[in-house]
């Protein structure tokens, strides 16, 4: 079964928008990197992107990014994705979790960003190399 990894949200001041969730809902830093601040509550992780800048599409867009689901399967859950009407944004890419961002249990993953209608792009991922 799918798990819901992480939720990364856009915002104007990281820092800012990362101190109301760690006051308010107790969440942990995990991690910082060059684009934002990474929280989690231990089981679901929360990025707080900076806002991309003017000349990248999506500029100035703030609020839900994406989420990422951790699949078994990224090629059979691709396959799903087509049969219900979903496309691939892009080419898969191989990470290998390299800083606290990720889970020192995570191995090396695929990732690929994916959506079913215009309104929703979920991030799918799968741990492994399989």
């Amino acid at each position: 079964m799918a798990r819901i990894k992480h939720i990364a949200i856009r915002t104007t001041d990281p820092e800012k928008t990362s101190a109301f969730y760690q006051e308010v809902f107790g969440l942990k830093k995990v991690g910082l990197g060059v684009n934002g601040i990474f929280l989690s509550d231990g089981y679901i992780n929360l990025a707080i992107l900076k806002c991309r800048p003017e000349r990248e599409r999506g500029a100035g867009k703030i609020g839900i990014e994406h989420f990422g689901f951790q699949v078994d399967d990224v090629e059979a859950t691709l396959a799903k994705l087509g049969q219900h009407g979903g496309t691939s944004l892009g080419t898969r890419v191989d990470v290998t979790p390299t800083d606290a961002v990720r889970s020192t249990k995570e191995g090396p993953s695929r990732v690929v960003h994916v959506a079913h209608d215009r309104r929703t792009v979920p991030e799918l991922r799968i741990r492994g190399t399989g």
